[in-house]
């Protein structure tokens, strides 16, 4: 999700936003910032389900929250290959949708899962990488178990889309020394659907800040000023309402920052042994967000930290030391917690309520 780096006098952007986001502090620098640590409680919940033959991970509830997708690692003759399938919560019957030797057809060097997305409460895909360049999507329809459709992605998604042009065109004025640019870095930023991009400038001769646009209102501004030596990174951001939880990874240190139309202040700051490797994925219920904050690769042992987000605030969920993902139903009833138990992965599911 990134590059990095650095300097332009600020003077004639912030005279061009002083109309903007009324109401909001000045952005803050990060090394000015207070550090106010989030409260931790306890993960309550009972289980009701446990998906422990083999090395499971990736649970994804469908709309309904009948459905739980997942993926499974299987190693055949060395080679990492994968199966996919859904758990129907109300029968506890577990359908298998992609089995390893299929997926060996995807293999190049591996065949691994690394999205699922259910496109509604019946059809889902399944991303397959081929351990190189391009990804096989495979849609399922499981009223009948079979597999309707299929495309490829390859190298084609790591470059701007039309809707990163039609973004960076908008704001050409207000970004005019960086316009080429742009397109590239909303692309490692975050949309926040529908109309807000986070991104971090990071370019020669830029300021190293943390941005937002809103497309609807046609507003821009800092969220966060980062320092301009180092290599202090934009990863994630998470929004809820008008505040936003943004994701920065400086050396070995990420912190957590929330910024407001108050300011903003750290809740949190964790250890990585790889900046690069850090991101939060989002899930939101009914009145809550849940995030979860990644401080490497999802398929190691690096540790992941679990917050929920709502008018009570941020808290940390209290979780296992072996916690690496989890899942949370739309109604927010149920979550599906995902634990190293010795070689493999284990897959929890809990009702909450």
């Amino acid at each position: 999700m990134l590059v990095c780096h650095r300097n332009l006098l600020l003077s004639s952007v912030l005279s061009i936003l002083a109309g903007s986001f009324a109401g909001w502090a000045e952005a803050a620098d990060l090394d000015a910032l207070q550090y106010v640590p989030v409260k931790t409680v306890p993960l309550a919940g009972k289980t009701i389900r446990r998906l422990s033959d083999g090395d499971t991970l990736h649970p994804a509830f469908s709309p309904d929250g009948r459905y739980l997708a997942f993926t499974r690692v299987i190693v055949k003759d060395k080679t990492e290959l994968t199966e996919a399938g859904y758990l129907d919560l109300k029968t506890s019957k577990t359908i298998i949708l992609l089995d390893a030797k299929t997926s060996a057809q995807y293999a190049v060097y591996a065949s691994f899962i690394y999205r699922i997305k259910w496109l509604d409460k019946t059809h889902i895909e399944f991303w397959v990488s081929d351990g190189d360049v391009d990804t096989a999507v495979l849609t399922y329809d499981i009223t009948r178990n079979q597999q309707i459709a299929k495309r490829y992605v390859g190298a084609e998604a790591d470059i701007p889309s039309q809707e990163h042009e039609a973004v960076a065109k908008q704001f050409a004025a207000a970004f005019l020394e960086i316009r080429p640019y742009l397109p590239g870095m909303l692309q490692q930023g975050t949309h926040l659907p529908p109309d807000k991009w986070v991104f971090q400038k990071n370019y020669a001769r830029q300021d190293n800040h943390v941005w937002l646009i809103d497309r609807k209102s046609n507003t821009h501004r800092v969220l966060l000023e980062l320092p301009e030596e180092g290599h202090s990174t934009f990863r994630s951001a998470i929004a809820r309402g008008d505040a936003f939880l943004l994701v920065v990874a400086y050396q070995d240190i990420v912190s957590l920052v929330l910024v407001n139309k108050k300011g903003a202040r750290i809740i949190d700051r964790l250890a990585t042994k790889n900046y690069q490797q850090v991101y939060a994925r989002r899930f939101g219920a009914k009145t809550d967000v849940y995030f979860v904050v990644h401080t490497g690769h999802v398929r190691t042992r690096s540790p992941a930290h679990f917050y929920r987000w709502n008018k009570r605030g941020i808290q940390k969920l209290e979780t296992d030391p072996d916690f690496i993902e989890a899942d949370v139903s739309k109604d927010g009833k149920k979550m599906a917690i995902v634990s190293w138990q010795g070689d493999k992965r284990v897959v929890r599911v809990i009702k909450t309520e």
